[in-house]
């Protein structure tokens, strides 16, 4: 009887652990003084994956891996406010990487591509998705009355959406 309610309990323990919301775990290294977040145990991380992460970005302290259910992905910061988030297959594979600029640190290439159509348009983002085949560029922009979204690939500039700016109701 004992070994039943001891069982039981251990299955409600279990079931219930694996049920709950993941939280990031902090891991230090001592040797390097680096450290490591994650929302998973650091062996459920795919070794493909880290070593990819690494070779392309380097040991990025404040780089914060989750697992998800379509794989892993790997979001951080640099030192001039960029934000990366990298996607991993669950074999540990590149997937794509987002890139969210804000007006000021966009690429000086997408900037003169982007003023060259509308130069009377302030920049106030840029998001980059690269698919490791073709980087394709979102960029908001706003003038006096409106807010446009365009889409730059291969230096061509569309537009894609256009909204009338602060419409007081």
């Amino acid at each position: 009887m004992n070994r039943i309610v001891h069982s039981a309990i251990l299955a409600i323990g279990l079931f219930s652990a694996s049920t709950t919301i993941a939280q990031t775990i902090p891991y230090h290294f001592d040797a390097d003084h680096d450290s490591l977040t994650t929302n998973v145990p650091l062996n459920e991380i795919c070794a493909r994956a880290f070593r990819n992460f690494v070779k392309f970005y380097g040991f990025v302290k404040t780089a914060v891996w989750n697992k998800q259910s379509e794989g892993i992905s790997v979001r951080f910061y640099t030192p001039d406010s960029i934000l990366y988030v990298v996607h991993y297959t669950t074999r540990g594979r590149a997937l794509d990487t987002h890139v969210y600029y804000t007006g000021r640190n966009a690429p000086s290439r997408v900037c003169s591509d982007v003023r060259s159509y509308y130069p009377k348009y302030t920049m106030l983002f840029v998001n980059e998705l690269d698919d490791h085949v073709t980087p394709v560029f979102e960029v908001g922009l706003l003038d006096d009355h409106k807010f446009l979204l365009v889409r730059v690939k291969e230096d061509q500039v569309t537009p894609v959406e256009s909204f009338d700016a602060f419409v007081s109701r």
